[in-house]
């Protein structure tokens, strides 16, 4: 029987091509690109490089305008964070439906959240 695997959301195999660019930075040429010190250098550029492409291929304005996130409850509450911010002025109630995974919802997915909005406003998660 073949198998069909569907959970590219979770985790996925690399391209080549992204396995082959990636090697160098998880070898020899590591380093954290918002240190200050000289090991940071040289993936701080290929990052800058890595986010103008990226903004080139989604047509924003500038570079600044990409952030990469370590994960996706990172990039969720990042979201939700900003989105909280830009509508203040619009209500004090987000109202937050997380996906369960097996049947278990993730405070990380709203305890952040949480946190960075009280007192102004407030979390309901309908799921718990």
């Amino acid at each position: 029987m073949r198998k069909v695997y569907l959970d590219h959301s979770a985790a996925m195999p690399l391209l080549p091509a992204v396995r082959e660019a990636m090697l160098p930075f998880l070898g020899d040429s590591f380093g954290n690109p918002l240190s200050l010190h000289d090991w940071g250098d040289p993936v701080r550029e290929v990052m800058d490089t890595a986010r103008e492409r990226v903004a080139a291929l989604v047509g924003a304005d500038s570079p600044e305008e990409i952030i990469f996130t370590s994960s996706g409850t990172e990039s969720n509450n990042f979201a939700v964070k900003g989105l909280a911010a830009a509508l203040q002025n619009k209500g004090r109630h987000i109202v937050i439906n997380v996906i369960c995974v097996l049947g278990q919802v993730h405070e990380s997915d709203y305890i952040p959240v949480a946190s960075f909005l009280k007192p102004a406003c407030f979390v309901c998660n309908p799921n718990l």
